[in-house]
C-alpha cells in the first residue's frame, strides 16, 4: 500500500503542476510572416501584434527566425524521421529505466543481501542526476538534439556494461555499484531532455505547416 500510496501522491501533484504551468506561445510569428507578406492585412496584422507587443513574451529558441526558410534546425534529420528517431530513442531510455527498475532489487538482494530499504535508496543514484536537465536543456539549445543525444548514448553504453562484473559482496563493489548507476542516471538524462525537447518542436512545425497551408486556402 506504501508503494501505491506513492505513486498516487506523485500523480496528484504532477497534475496540480500541470494545472498551474503557464505554457506560453513559440514561433507565433511565422504564420503571419510566411503565409501573408508584409502588404497584406494579415501580415500587418502581424507586424501590428509585434510592435504592440502580443508576442513579447513568447519564448523563442535561441536560433529562431521569422522567415522560416531561413531557420535553422537543430536536428539531424528532417521531419518526421527526427521524430521517429526522438520517439525511438525515449523507447531505449524507458527500457533502460524499466531493466534496471526490474532487475536491481534482485541483485543487490542475491550479491549483498540488502533488504528493500537500502534497494529503493540505491534508486536514488538513477534518479538524483536528473535534476541535471536544465544543463542538459542548455547545451541542446546551444549544439542541438543530435549530437547531444549521441553522446549520451555513446557514454551510457559502456557505464551499463560495467555493472556487469560486479557480483563479490564487498564494500568496493558496492561503492562501485552506486557510482555506475549515478554516471547511468546522468547520461539518461543528457540525452532524454533533448529527445524530448526535439519530439516538441517537430510536433510544432507539423502544426505550424498545417496553420500556414490553412491561411493560404483561407486567403485564395
Amino acid at each position: 500500500m506504501a508503494v501505491f500510496g506513492i505513486m498516487l501522491g506523485l500523480g496528484a501533484i504532477d497534475i496540480v503542476l500541470r494545472v498551474f504551468m503557464k505554457e506560453r506561445l513559440r514561433k507565433t510569428a511565422m504564420f503571419t510572416q510566411s503565409a501573408n507578406g508584409p502588404g497584406s492585412p494579415m501580415g500587418q496584422q502581424g507586424e501590428e501584434n509585434e510592435r504592440s507587443g502580443l508576442f513579447s513574451n513568447a519564448i523563442l529558441p535561441p536560433n529562431y527566425h521569422a522567415d522560416p526558410q531561413t531557420a535553422a534546425r537543430t536536428s539531424c534529420l528532417p521531419g518526421i524521421l527526427a521524430l521517429l528517431a526522438a520517439i525511438f530513442g525515449m523507447f531505449i531510455d524507458e527500457t533502460i529505466i524499466a531493466a534496471l527498475c526490474a532487475t536491481l532489487p534482485v541483485f543487490v538482494y542475491s550479491k549483498f543481501h540488502w533488504t528493500a530499504l537500502p534497494a529503493g535508496l540505491l534508486f536514488l543514484c538513477i534518479t538524483i542526476p536528473v535534476f541535471g536537465g536544465p544543463l542538459a536543456g542548455a547545451l541542446f539549445d546551444r549544439f542541438g538534439a543530435c549530437w547531444i543525444a549521441v553522446n549520451g548514448f555513446t557514454v551510457s553504453a559502456p557505464v551499463l556494461v560495467f555493472i556487469r562484473p560486479i557480483k563479490n559482496d564487498t564494500l568496493e563493489h558496492e561503492v562501485i555499484l552506486w557510482v555506475l548507476l549515478t554516471l547511468a542516471g546522468t547520461t539518461v538524462t543528457f540525452f532524454l531532455a533533448p529527445l524530448g525537447a526535439e519530439c516538441s518542436f517537430v510536433a510544432e512545425e507539423v502544426s505550424e505547416s498545417i496553420g500556414v497551408i490553412y491561411m493560404l486556402v483561407v486567403s485564395v
